[in-house]
Parts: C-alpha cells; structure tokens; sequence
C-alpha cells in the first residue's frame, strides 16, 4: 500500500512537471452493488422474534445479487502532452446489495421457540452510505473526435452507515420489515480499473471495483467472509 502511494505521488509530480492541462468534472453514476464470498447468499430468511423484545432481521443479509444505487461525484486530473493522466475523484453514493427473502420463521426464544416456515416473497437489501476517494492513473487515446482514457486506481471507501432494509409479505398477505444496523467496518478498499470517453465536454464512463476488504471480519463461529465488488456506469460535465 505504501509503496503505491509512492509510485502515484511520483508519477503525479512527473505529469504536473509537464501537465498540459487541468480537468475538473462534475458526474453522476448508478452503482450496482453486491457481496462476494463464502458468507454472501442469493436467498435467506426473515427471522422475526416475539417475547419481550421484538425484533426482525434476515440471517444472511449479505446478498450477491446486485442492487441498484447511484452517486454524485468531483473530478481532478492532469492530462500531459503524452496523455498520460494522474488524478483524484471524491464521491458520495450510495450502494445496495440485494438478497431474496423466500422463508419467514417467528419465534418465541421464551415460550413456544421456532415456528414452521413460512412461504415468503421479498427481498433485503443493505444499504452502505460512503464517501468514496478515488486515486487514480490513466492514460489517454484519441479516436476521431472522441478522446478514450483507461483508468486504473483505488477505492478508499469511508463508510459512515450501512443498515438492512428488508420487507416480504406471506401467502396470507402479511408484511414483515426489518430495520437493522448492520455497520462493521468503517474503511473498505478496492482495485478498481475504467473507462472515460470524451466528447467535447460530456464523457460517458464505466468502471468495476473489486473489494479486499471482509465485512464479516472479527465475526466468531463458521467462515465467514464478503467482500464488495462494484459496478458504476455514468456520466461526466466538465467544468474546466
């Protein structure tokens, strides 16, 4: 990590030292979203518990369905007279993964215990607000009008909440929400590689993100592991 803050500062330096010039860009994306690994699930249960204190959650909320979020972002890189580029995108977004809710199971952990099942139809979703820094390296390739940049950098993804939301009704035409605070880590980060087309001043852009960092670290019992990985699609206005 240390050593690729190094590299992008000193290639930073080098493109400044013959920068042709500034880009500032305005955008806005639709993030999809979703979890990987041993602990991410396409479907899973509600539980839903009554005794003296009521509560709702899924048991593994952790969905690798991808759901849709979106996000506004900031835009600076300098662009030398080689075309290679070197700059910094701050956004703030939202992402949801999404996981199918197909059972729902009442309970009382006091008197009766687990119920039977019942047929479900729904789904959860958990929704992490992040402010995202993006650093990255580039370079860019005329085609006619049209101006190509290939992207690579990291996500540095500050998360400042992230909360299951889920609902699913039964056959008798019952809803069931959840509402849980589901904040583990506070950093995630990821590789993340690009694409920016430009013309004139619009750009259309595309990316993927891969996260390394576990969601479920610190978790005791089993294996337990999901990783973020992150699809963005939008488009760019630049200012300068």
């Amino acid at each position: 990590m240390k050593k690729l803050l190094l590299s992008v500062v000193c290639l930073a330096i080098a493109v400044a030292a013959s920068a042709q010039k500034l880009e500032l860009t305005a955008g806005a994306y639709s993030g999809l979203f979703k979890y990987s690994g041993a602990s991410s699930a396409s479907s899973a249960m509600m539980l839903v518990s009554r005794g003296h204190f009521n509560s709702e959650y899924t048991n593994s909320p952790y969905g690798n369905k991808f759901g849709v979020g979106y996000g506004l972002s900031a835009q600076a890189q300098l662009v030398s007279k080689g075309g290679f580029i070197v700059g910094v995108q701050t956004a703030f977004e939202q992402l949801r993964s999404k996981v199918d809710i197909n059972e729902i199971v009442i309970y009382n952990p006091i008197s009766s215990g687990p119920g039977n099942p019942m047929a479900a139809d729904g789904s959860t979703a958990i929704k992490n607000t992040v402010i995202n820094l993006n650093p990255h390296l580039g370079y860019r390739i005329p085609i006619s009008k049209i101006k190509l940049d290939i992207l690579a950098g990291t996500d540095i993804g500050f998360i400042t909440d992230a909360r299951e939301k889920g609902s699913a009704k039964t056959d008798d035409g019952t809803t069931y929400k959840t509402n849980v605070d589901r904040k583990t880590i506070s950093t995630d980060f990821r590789l993340r590689f690009g694409l920016a087309a430009h013309l004139n001043k619009f750009s259309l852009n595309a990316s993927y993100a891969h996260g390394l960092r576990n969601y479920m670290e610190g978790y005791v019992g089993g294996t337990n592991e999901a990783y973020s990985r992150v699809v963005r699609v939008g488009l760019g206005y630049r200012l300068l």
